[in-house]
C-alpha cells in the first residue's frame, strides 16, 4: 500500500511539474550534495568539488532538452545567472545532453547561459543524479558542495524572484550577506 501511494505522489507530481508547476521539496525530500566528484562539462573540461568553493553558493539547475518546463524557464534563467554577484554562481546539469550536444550547446550560446553546464560524472555527480526524480530540479550549495537549503521542484512562473527569495534564503542559512541582482549592461 505504501508503494502505490509512493508512485501515485510521484504521479501527481510529475504531472504538475510538467504543467510548469514549482514547489520547495519537503524536508524528507533532501537530495545529496556533491562533496567529492568529477564530472565533465558539455565542452569537454573538468568540474569538480573544487569549482564549488570559488563562490559562497552554487545554484545547480538540472535540466533536460526534453522538458518543456526547463526550456521555457532557460531564458531567464541564463538572465538571472548574468546578474549575479560573483560570490554567487548559477551552473547546469543537462540530464540528456547527450541527445544532441550541439544542439544544447547553440541553445545555451543563443541564450547567453554563462555557468558550466555538467554532462556527466562519477562519485557524488552520480548520486545525486540517481536520486533526481524531476526536471527541473535546482539545488543550492555551500562552497563544500553541501545543500545550503531544500532544492526546488519545477518550474516556478515568476524565475527571477522565487530564484532570489531561494538564494537569499540559502546564504542567510550559511551566515552570508543576502544579494541584490546586478542590472546588465545597457538596461
Amino acid at each position: 500500500m505504501k508503494k502505490l501511494l509512493r508512485c501515485a505522489a510521484a504521479a501527481l507530481a510529475a504531472l504538475l511539474v510538467c504543467a510548469g508547476w514549482a514547489a520547495v521539496a519537503e524536508p524528507g525530500d533532501a537530495l545529496p550534495g556533491l562533496n567529492h566528484f568529477t564530472a565533465a562539462t558539455l565542452w569537454g573540461e573538468p568540474f569538480t568539488e573544487a569549482d564549488l568553493a570559488g563562490a559562497d553558493l552554487t545554484v545547480v539547475n538540472i535540466w533536460s532538452v526534453t522538458c518543456g518546463p526547463c526550456i521555457q524557464e532557460m531564458p531567464e534563467l541564463a538572465a538571472f545567472g548574468r546578474a549575479l554577484p560573483e560570490n554567487v554562481r548559477l551552473i547546469g546539469i543537462c540530464y540528456d545532453a547527450y541527445l544532441d550536444e550541439d544542439g544544447v550547446k547553440d541553445f545555451l550560446e543563443q541564450l547567453g547561459f554563462e555557468g558550466a553546464t555538467l554532462t556527466s560524472g562519477d562519485g557524488d555527480f552520480t548520486a545525486l543524479m540517481n536520486e533526481v526524480l524531476y526536471t527541473p530540479t535546482t539545488l543550492f550549495l555551500d562552497a563544500e558542495g553541501n545543500p545550503a537549503a531544500l532544492p526546488l521542484i519545477g518550474s516556478p512562473e515568476n524565475v527571477e524572484e522565487t530564484y532570489l527569495a531561494l538564494v537569499n534564503e540559502a546564504l542567510t542559512s550559511l551566515g552570508k550577506p543576502v544579494i541584490a541582482l546586478e542590472a546588465e549592461d545597457g538596461q
